[in-house]
Order: C-alpha cells, then structure tokens, then sequence
C-alpha cells in the first residue's frame, strides 16, 4: 500500500532541496570566509531568530514610535528637571522608547487589521 504524501510538504521539501542546491553552488563561487558567513546566516535557528525580530519585535511603527517617544520624554524630562533642580537619571529615554514601541505596537496591530481586515 502506497502512502500518501501531503502535497504541500512535498512542495516544501522541492524548496528545500532548490534552495539547498542554489546555496551549495554560490558558496563555492564564494572565498572562504564569505561562505562560512553564508552558511552561519542561513542556518535555520539563525533564520528563525530574525524572522522573529523582524516580524514581531522590530516592526516600522514601532521603531518610529519608539525614536519619537524616546526624543519626547527627554525633551519634556530634560526641561522639567532643569526647571524644579533636578538631575536626569538616564532612564528617561529608555522609558520613553519603550512607551512609544508599545503605542507603534497598538497603532500597527489597528494598522494591520484595517488593511487586511483581520487581527
């Protein structure tokens, strides 16, 4: 009796091999340690890691927002401290980056959904 094979992992193991092959060709038109660089960044944890980053932690608006939160909070912690005496501890700008990454983070997720009009 013959097994079936989900067509899609036969499409994705047609990809893999593809990809294999093409990495195999070009890194032996690469120096030594160019190819070493290439198989180290395309190892699947290593993709794995970026691909989270890229599509979680770092998204546009969230670098936006969190740059103008950060420029915000020690403009506004900066001018307050030296109007009551006070001195800047250094985490203003953290705290301020932070704050804005999580309202980039709501304003891409409202983003998201009304473009795609789904969560």
């Amino acid at each position: 009796m013959k097994k079936k094979v989900n067509s899609k992992a036969k499409k994705t193991s047609k990809m893999q091999k593809s990809f294999s092959r093409t990495m195999s060709e070009t890194r032996k038109e690469m120096n030594k340690t160019s190819s070493l660089f290439s198989y180290f960044i395309h190892l699947r944890f290593i993709e794995f890691i970026y691909l989270f980053i890229t599509r979680i932690v770092a998204r546009p608006y969230m670098i936006i927002f969190g740059s103008i939160g950060m420029i915000v909070m020690l403009a506004f912690s900066y001018s307050v401290s030296q109007t009551l005496g006070y001195t800047v501890s250094g985490y203003e700008g953290l705290i301020g980056f932070f704050i804005g990454w999580l309202i980039g983070a709501v304003i891409g997720l409202f983003a998201k959904s009304f473009n795609e009009g789904k969560y």
